[in-house]
């Protein structure tokens, strides 16, 4: 009875496909709206925080892709404050 959720993701639609077609279906809506925001506030934005917020969105995404192949108990606790540390810089500095 079941599907087999260890290997793939199910969510709580009941079944992979469900999950696979929603996000097909939000994604490039989601992408369409970041690019049309982006382009508004790239007008109005300092190059200097402009690099400090790509580099802080690679570093953030680069440790949540390697997060997630990692199994916990693996040693990557590095992982996990180099994360926080950098949330929390890019944070404190969109905040003042």
């Amino acid at each position: 009875m079941g599907g087999n959720v260890t290997d793939r993701v199910a969510s709580n639609m009941g079944n992979a496909i469900f999950v696979a077609a929603f996000l097909i279906m939000v994604i490039p809506l989601t992408l369409a709206r970041l690019f049309e925001n982006w382009k508004e506030a790239a007008d109005k934005l300092d190059p200097r925080d402009a690099i400090v917020g790509v580099v802080a969105f690679v570093l953030l995404a680069g440790a949540l892709l390697i997060g997630m192949r990692l199994r916990p108990g693996s040693g990557a606790t590095w992982l996990r404050v180099a994360a926080l540390v950098v949330g929390w810089a890019s944070r404190s500095r969109s905040s003042s």
